[in-house]
């Protein structure tokens, strides 16, 4: 029975044909349910698409790494299924919320999954371009929706509601702006300076979100882009910020951005004092939430108070609008430094120069840091998006030569 078995197995990996099948199959379904995420899963009902689509990549996913990968221990992929597993400390004595502490879970394997998707696929840039041509594929959907407000140019109210949170809609453009850019600005190819096109796009649509948290993730995605490429060349940079700046303020004095200058001009004179806007409640909130999230984590900083435990233990019914109050509430100290360790031990590796081309990390991580003030991200999946992404940028095996070239 064994023998028949192992033959079957090895009549499977030396069929060339069923090998380039699946990684085509993996190729299409990282896409599919990339696209999905902002697409479908935060809608009621379309969300069942999303799970589709994550079966598939996990089917193909699971079959090429069994019969094709070689699959090697590295300790760097046990902090997120030790912050999950440290979660359930908190959750069981305090906050009780055993579906948030499924969610998490759920996450953690999507990470594992969409990370040997992207071992199999074994080419950073193809996967960095399957990515961008998913949100880009989002983009043309959220067009289909929003068309006639959009071509008015007189747009009045946030929109992208109708997919999701819309801070959470700008993040994924965000996300999308910064692959893009990137490919873009370290072409290989002269063709891949058509990837500043999607970018622009997402920068456009994103806007329209409203989303303040936005505007400054794509605004740090520029600046640690152009970083990377032109840290030698320190005047190159300052008149690149100065464009920057000017185009900033170009953009807000256009009419058709007037809803979000309102955004800035309220936030300013609520934090601040500047200006005579009016007063913004969001922004004290936010606020006040973070500061109340950290005294709350003061209080028990060791294990924290479980999934949604400030959403509780404080009696405000949200969270706090800031991961890294959040996330310390929460899980106190210690799951605190376990969902961030990932960050930081790629970063380092960065740095040490143990790996061959990670540069991208040092935008990620800089996107990741500050968004953390701005919005809780631990339990959404592009988070787990970027730890996979991370994972495999600092992947120093060697693989076969691309079978596909977009």
């Amino acid at each position: 029975m064994k023998k028949n078995l192992s033959k079957l197995i090895s009549s499977f990996r030396s069929n060339t044909v069923l090998k380039k099948i699946l990684y085509y199959c993996l190729i299409v379904f990282v896409f599919l349910y990339t696209f999905s995420l902002p697409s479908f899963s935060g809608r009621s009902g379309w969300h069942i698409i999303s799970y589709f689509f994550m079966a598939g990549l996990a089917v193909c996913c699971i079959a090429y790494s069994f019969l094709y990968l070689k699959i090697t221990f590295d300790p760097l992929h046990l902090f997120i299924p030790s912050f999950v597993i440290f979660s359930c400390l908190g959750t069981i004595i305090f906050s009780k919320r055993f579906d948030s502490l499924l969610t998490l879970f759920l996450m953690s394997v999507t990470l594992f999954i969409y990370y040997f998707s992207f071992l199999a696929i074994s080419n950073k840039r193809l996967v960095l371009k399957i990515i961008v041509f998913a949100m880009l594929g989002f983009s043309a959907y959220f067009f289909i929706i929003y068309h006639k407000t959009i071509l008015k140019l007189r747009v009045t109210n946030r929109i992208g509601s109708y997919f999701d949170n819309l801070n959470l809609i700008g993040a994924y453009f965000s996300l999308g702006f910064l692959l893009a850019f990137f490919l873009g600005v370290n072409f290989v190819k002269k063709r891949e300076l058509l990837y500043f096109i999607p970018s622009v796009l997402f920068s456009i649509f994103g806007l329209f979100t409203g989303s303040r948290t936005f505007l400054i993730l794509i605004v740090v995605s520029f600046l640690s882009v152009l970083f990377i490429k032109f840290h030698k060349k320190p005047l190159i940079c300052i008149l690149i910020l100065i464009g920057l700046v000017v185009l900033f303020i170009f953009l807000m004095n256009l009419s058709v951005f007037s809803f979000l200058k309102e955004q800035f001009e309220k936030t300013l004179s609520s934090l601040f004092g500047i200006g005579d806007a009016k007063m913004d409640p969001s922004s004290i909130h936010r606020y006040l939430w973070q500061k109340y999230g950290y005294f709350l984590a003061g209080q028990n900083i060791l294990i924290g108070y479980g999934c949604d435990g400030f959403s509780i233990v404080s009696g405000i019914g949200t969270y706090s609008h800031s991961n890294y109050s959040e996330v310390l509430c929460n899980f106190g100290i210690v799951g605190f430094s376990l969902f961030y360790a990932p960050f930081l031990s790629c970063l380092f590796l960065v740095f040490k120069g143990k790996k061959d081309e990670c540069l991208l990390i040092i935008a990620i991580v800089a996107y990741t840091f500050f968004r953390g003030f701005f919005a809780v991200s631990y339990y959404f999946k592009d988070s787990y998006l970027i730890f996979a992404l991370i994972y495999f940028l600092v992947h120093d095996r060697k693989f076969e030569r691309n079978v596909v070239n977009i």
